[in-house]
């Protein structure tokens, strides 16, 4: 006869003895509020899977995510919705995946919000109204019942360009696709160029990806006596290799380089790539946490938060301060 296993449930008190913490850190923790070192969060929640702790259903919230096929198909955009859904998983809450073209649904079952990962527009807002919508990366759009949640871009670039200077490194160039309409690349050439005019130095501005103009603007790149590069996060390793070997330079040897986000090979170049990258679970614990204040009635919060990039020191990025290239 077959055996029925039922299996128990784990309370916060047994959790919290579990971690040899208070019942209260083990609540912030699985709430996404209040301060618990990441740490902890992580001992807590791996704690809480193996477990199986679930929070009680009256508390549970439901949750719908917006993503077209592009957003699926984006490395940085599927990788945040898997990391919201932990979140979300772990929190007791539940979530559906519909696109921009089965927004009426949203509105034939209760939900308490609308995560969006598709491109914002306000015809979009007007179908999830009035549901609240918390939006990533939306730097512009914000209106009423609509928040966001975003990788601090001006910070990120602030502080590679400063990390740069106190290297010693003055002429210091990034690299830009001549896509117009690519608005991460518009907003960081305007973060780049305010960063380095803050610091008394000429902006370097270099287009990669514009065929027989790449030669003469590596031309330029040498003339202006570059020592120092930021790379588009869309540069693959194919890509750098071809940089490397068109400019004939050595890393850190000749130029010194920090990659934007690529994750995935910078720490397995030679030698590695010191790199800044998007915090996609710190963003998605941010985002559950203002979702589940709108949806208990809060108010007052931040309209757009803003999540410091990660940075990852590595070999590629030289001390010259001592060196005759500056002189």
């Amino acid at each position: 006869m077959e055996k029925t296993v039922i299996m128990k449930k784990t309370t916060i008190r047994e959790l919290a003895k579990i971690c040899g913490t208070a019942p209260s850190t083990v609540s912030r923790a699985l709430n996404n509020s209040g301060s618990v070192d990441e740490d902890t969060r992580q001992k807590i929640v791996r704690a809480a899977e193996k477990y199986h702790y679930r929070k009680l259903k009256n508390s549970a919230k439901r949750w719908v995510f917006i993503a077209d096929n592009n957003d699926l198909k984006s490395y940085y955009e599927s990788e945040l919705m898997i990391s919201l859904s932990k979140e979300i998983i772990n929190a007791g809450d539940t979530y559906v995946i519909i696109s921009s073209l089965q927004i009426d649904m949203i509105h034939e079952f209760f939900f308490d919000g609308v995560f969006v990962f598709s491109q914002l527009n306000m015809e979009l807002l007007k179908k999830i109204n009035p549901l609240p919508v918390i939006a990533f990366n939306n730097y512009s759009l914000h209106k009423n019942r609509l928040w966001s949640v975003s990788s601090d871009d001006e910070g990120m670039i602030k502080e590679a360009v400063n990390y740069f200077y106190s290297k010693g490194h003055r002429n210091i160039g990034l690299w830009i696709w001549p896509d117009t309409h690519n608005f991460s690349d518009i907003r960081r050439e305007k973060f780049f160029r305010q960063a380095i005019t803050g610091l008394g130095l000429k902006p370097l501005v270099y287009i990669w990806g514009a065929g027989e103009l790449e030669a003469s603007e590596f031309s330029q790149m040498v003339r202006d006596g570059v020592t120092a590069m930021l790379l588009p996060g869309e540069f693959n390793f194919r890509q750098l290799q071809l940089m490397l070997k068109t400019t004939k330079f050595s890393v850190p040897g000749k130029y010194s380089l920090i990659m934007l986000e690529n994750r995935r090979f910078t720490p397995f170049t030679e030698p590695p790539l010191t790199t800044f990258e998007q915090d996609l679970a710190g963003m998605s614990r941010h985002a559950l946490h203002l979702a589940h204040q709108i949806a208990g009635g809060a108010t007052g919060m931040l309209r757009n938060i803003k999540v410091p990039y990660l940075f990852h020191e590595r070999a590629s990025v030289a001390d010259i301060r001592k060196s005759p290239v500056l002189s």
